[in-house]
C-alpha cells in the first residue's frame, strides 16, 4: 500500500507494505512452537509411562512411539495456537490501523491535544 503525504507543499510518496514475508512469519509461527512442544512432550514423559495412561480402564496407547508421537503433534499444535494469539496481539499499531501515521513537524508539541480552547499555531 502506498500513501501520498503532502508536507510543505512537496508530496512524498511513503511505501506502507505490511504483509511482511510469508516464510519469516511462518517460521516466527512454527519455531517456537516446535520448542515449547519438544519441552512439553520431555516434562511429560519424564513424568508419566505411555502404558500407564489409561481412560475408564483403558489402555489409550499400545505401542511408546505412537503415544511420543501424537502427545507431540498435539502440544506442537497447541503451542502454534498460542504463538500465533501472540503475532496477533504484537501488530504495529500502522497495521491495525490501516495507514501510515504522518511525520511529525518541528512546533506540534508545544500545544495541548486536549485544551478546547487552545489556537493551532500559525504557520508562516
Amino acid at each position: 500500500m502506498r500513501v501520498l503525504l503532502f508536507a510543505d507543499g512537496l508530496a512524498i510518496l511513503k511505501s506502507c507494505d505490511f504483509r511482511g514475508n510469508t516464510m519469516q512469519r511462518a517460521i516466527l509461527l512454527l519455531w517456537p512452537s516446535f520448542m515449547i512442544a519438544c519441552l512439553a512432550t520431555t516434562a511429560f514423559f519424564s513424568v508419566f509411562d505411555p502404558f500407564e495412561l489409561k481412560l475408564h480402564g483403558v489402555q489409550l496407547f499400545e505401542d511408546k512411539r505412537a503415544a511420543y508421537t501424537l502427545f507431540m503433534l498435539v502440544t506442537w499444535a497447541l503451542g502454534a495456537l498460542n504463538t500465533g494469539i501472540v503475532m496477533l496481539l504484537e501488530k504495529p499499531s500502522s497495521e491495525v490501523n490501516g495507514f501510515c501515521a504522518l511525520p511529525v513537524e518541528a512546533g506540534d508539541e508545544s500545544t495541548d491535544p486536549f485544551d478546547v480552547n487552545d489556537t493551532p499555531p500559525r504557520r508562516p
